[in-house]
């Protein structure tokens, strides 16, 4: 129980970073992310889609490290960056009642359902 209290805190955590880093510009929530994530045309949506995936990745990642806590999911070595976009996209598409919540803490959910840590 203190293991997912201490979890929960982190990701809690993590995602007061992200947001405060982003207070200059409109939160994007799982709706818009999952429109640049789905678009058939566009280099550019798809890369918004892929960048803001990977810096909430490399956020969550290495903020657990700083606050000496377990890490909130563990991506199996061999995974590729294709792969954790196609987990999202995927969740995404299988929870369309959570799309409207910042896309950071949905992101979050996804990787942490798809890569749990072994205790």
């Amino acid at each position: 129980m203190k293991a997912a209290s201490t979890l929960l805190s982190l990701v809690g955590a993590s995602l007061q970073l992200v947001a405060s880093a982003a207070l200059a510009a409109p939160s994007l929530d799982g709706n818009k992310l999952y429109e640049y994530c789905a678009a058939k045309e566009g280099f550019f949506q798809s890369g918004l889609c892929s960048g803001y995936i990977f810096g909430v990745v490399d956020g969550l990642s290495t903020a657990h490290i700083g606050l000496n806590a377990p890490a909130p999911f563990c991506v199996p070595q061999g995974v590729t960056n294709g792969q954790i976009v196609d987990v999202v996209v995927r969740y995404f598409e299988a929870t369309p009642e959570q799309r409207h919540f910042a896309a950071a803490s949905t992101i979050a959910v996804a990787l942490m359902k798809a890569f749990p840590c072994k205790k």
